[in-house]
């Protein structure tokens, strides 16, 4: 069985400098993250290509970018959570891919199979005028945790390509790979969710489908997304180690209930030691166990 050792909030899809925008939460509550354009000649599927709820990304995309992004732009499809996003082989799990400092960091962190990743992007209310999804203008710029994936397998598309299974093998950090770096690498999911006394069959890797105040990073009082409030549980300063790249105390405080993190600007991969906070495995458990379908 699986150990979770490391919990990781991992930063994915539309950001400020790749997208510009946020991803939507649509007027009934749904959530989707949108992955960010493609900067390299490697990406295959342009926006139009993935479905989402019985339409296509593209038509999302364009409508809330004003076409500054087009929905024949090509993508960086990745994290690839939801099976009803492509057609795929009957095998097919969850997957994404790392390379560069951000993997890195996740290997001098020694995340290994069995840790779990929390996916978290920068998220916004839409409503329709005259038939087109538009952001609403009074409403918050909000971190959103959007997914998981408890790692299965570990490879190294770069490395050595002929590990890949078949039906990975359209993937954006195995297309082209050897142009990805020497520590590109690709993390499949585990088949179903292993953690202690889940009492619950769940998928190792997939979206949470609607917006919940759970699932919400930033604090209610912030007026920055990057304003988060946590269990009073993260409050660092009589542990062991921090959630990685937040070490300055000066970003944390707490009442006791709550802890409150002003988290950087940049980075991906923020990395948690369950050792050292052997609440968080219960806090992530009954996070995706409440939120699934």
């Amino acid at each position: 069985m699986y150990k979770i050792k490391k919990i990781i909030l991992s930063r994915k899809g539309f950001d400020s400098s790749l997208g510009r925008s946020p991803s939507p939460i649509f007027p009934d509550g749904s959530i989707c993250s949108l992955p960010i354009p493609s900067r390299d000649g490697f990406d295959k599927q342009s926006y139009q290509m993935i479905n989402y709820n019985n339409t296509d990304l593209g038509r999302i995309v364009s409508e809330l970018t004003n076409n500054k992004v087009k929905s024949s732009c090509i993508t960086h499809f990745d994290t690839d959570l939801r099976f009803d996003a492509l057609k795929r082989a009957g095998n097919w799990l969850p997957l994404f891919g790392q390379v560069d400092a951000a993997q890195t960091h996740l290997e001098n962190q020694n995340v290994e199979s069995g840790d779990l990743f929390l996916f978290f992007g920068w998220f916004r209310e839409t409503h329709y005028i005259n038939g087109r999804l538009k952001f609403k203008k009074d409403s918050r710029d909000l971190h959103v945790i959007f997914g998981w994936l408890q790692i299965g397998e570990i490879l190294k598309p770069t490395k050595n390509k002929k590990n890949i299974p078949v039906w990975a093998k359209y993937h954006p950090h195995v297309e082209g790979a050897i142009h990805r770096g020497l520590n590109n690498t690709l993390y499949i999911a585990s088949k179903d969710l292993k953690i202690p006394s889940l009492n619950k069959q769940i998928p190792g890797g997939g979206v949470f489908n609607k917006f919940r105040k759970e699932l919400c990073l930033t604090s209610e009082k912030a007026t920055t997304r990057s304003y988060w409030e946590l269990p009073g549980w993260f409050y660092p300063e009589v542990r062991n180690s921090t959630l990685s790249y937040h070490s300055n105390i000066k970003r944390w405080s707490t009442n006791g209930s709550t802890t409150f993190l002003n988290s950087v600007a940049r980075g991906q991969e923020f990395v948690l030691d369950c050792s050292d906070y052997p609440e968080s495995i219960d806090w992530a458990k009954n996070l995706v166990r409440n939120n699934i379908r």
